[in-house]
């Protein structure tokens, strides 16, 4: 699709969402005269982007009958007399949907408008518009999507390519994200910055400013365009493979978006594959942390549910000299949360571990991911270092999106006999 054609849809985009600002309460009542049943599931089970479920590691919802009124999070369905989704409300924990949102079916294309709730009140906000071009019975061709909020301008597009047996081969998608703050915006973040200036020379935090003005100019210039080409790679009539090609910027990346099951693959052998190849992925990396301070202590941080990547946190016998000058309180709880992040390194996933990722996040098996993190720790824990280490050095891996307690991760990771040199001078209980 040309750029003049894109151009036009994004327009029509931008007058739609000026239009439909204000009109959830129209819309919600003429969904409620058109809907003449319910559906329930909780994982979304309608995307019009296509392949999403695929494409984005996500398994799709079950479809059911009845309100699965238990569960914390579903999506409820409104069907109209065709049989069509015409209302989606996701519902999270509280009475009203924490989003809404409104299908509208045309001759050439469906288009899409999102509400999102007002925390702790009944009012709703629109997110963002779009639309999918598509013919009655033929695959789509495009799908494009616009938001705007809080000065941040955000365009969505792909287009859909298609081999000459019609089959999906290609998504060619485009992410531009412009800043458009006014200047009370502009006002309100540098002053921010002023603030924030002053209370770091007051707790002498200074060291953190760097990282925070960063952010904070981030704010005020924010301009992002990511090009991203999907390759589907087929074996007979079977997709093997979604090779995702991306231009950041100039930044070039490349990721395995799907990848069909291996022969004879259990969970067993994804277990031991992603166990070996993260091990040894980490004891390469280690070697950026050599020199004469030695290592008192490697978290393994990660997150099992989201982010890609383990990062490894070095604490260095130096540090943990200083702190127990300073302080009495000699625990790794307090001083490990006393210290920042600002040495850690990023592991890039092993193509075994990522496999494993990609497979146990999308059944949501977060706690068996857990499992394989804490195993890992446990063998590196038996690991012989070559970097110099104190006698009492331990590794442990910390899910940092699940805040559980530091004393239990170390628990869970390291052997007894290292467990009770450390409780005998304080560090763990």
């Amino acid at each position: 699709m040309s750029e003049n054609a894109q151009e036009m849809i994004f327009n029509e985009l931008q007058t739609r969402f000026a239009t439909l600002k204000d009109a959830y309460q129209r819309l919600d009542a003429e969904a409620d005269k058109q809907i003449v049943r319910w559906r329930y599931a909780e994982e979304s089970a309608f995307e019009l982007r296509a392949d999403h479920f695929r494409r984005f590691n996500a398994a799709p919802g079950k479809l059911v009958d009845d309100e699965p009124t238990n569960a914390y999070i579903f999506h409820a369905y409104g069907f109209d007399a065709q049989d069509r989704i015409i209302y989606d409300a996701l519902f999270q924990a509280e009475e009203n949907p924490r989003t809404c949102t409104f299908y509208e079916y045309r001759d050439d294309h469906i288009e899409l408008v999102e509400y999102g709730v007002q925390l702790y009140t009944d009012r709703y906000h629109i997110n963002k518009v779009g639309q999918v071009s598509r013919l009655p019975g033929q695959n789509p061709t495009a799908y494009a999507e616009f938001s705007q909020a809080n000065g941040q301008e955000v365009r969505l597009f792909e287009t859909y390519g298609y081999d000459e047996s019609g089959r999906i081969a290609r998504v060619a998608s485009s992410f531009k994200s412009t800043s458009h703050l006014t200047p009370e915006n502009k006002r309100g973040l540098e002053h921010g910055l002023d603030q924030q200036r002053m209370l770091a020379k007051m707790l002498g935090t200074g060291d953190l400013m760097p990282q925070f003005e960063q952010i904070v100019n981030q704010a005020l210039n924010r301009q992002m365009d990511i090009q991203t080409d999907e390759i589907y790679e087929y074996e007979g009539d079977t997709i093997k493979r979604i090779v995702a090609k991306s231009d950041n910027a100039g930044q070039k990346s490349e990721r395995i978006a799907y990848e069909a099951p291996l022969p004879d693959q259990t969970d067993e052998s994804l277990f031991e594959a992603a166990r070996t190849s993260l091990r040894s992925a980490i004891i390469e990396n280690t070697v950026q942390f050599s020199g004469s301070d030695r290592l008192c202590y490697l978290i393994m941080s990660y997150d099992a549910v989201a982010d890609d990547g383990v990062g490894l946190v070095p604490g260095f016998e130096s540090h943990r000299s200083e702190w127990e000058a300073e302080t009495d309180d000699h625990s790794y709880h307090s001083f490990i949360l006393d210290q920042t992040y600002h040495n850690m390194i990023m592991v890039d996933d092993p193509p075994d571990y990522a496999r494993f990722i990609r497979i146990y996040r999308r059944d949501r098996r977060w706690d068996d991911i857990r499992k394989l993190l804490t195993q890992v720790a446990r063998d590196l824990n038996a690991h012989v270092w070559a970097l110099p280490v104190t006698d009492d050095f331990i590794v442990y891996a910390s899910d940092h999106e699940a805040m559980r307690d530091i004393n239990e991760e170390i628990a869970a990771c390291v052997p007894e006999n290292r467990l009770q040199i450390l409780r005998a001078k304080g560090w763990v209980d």
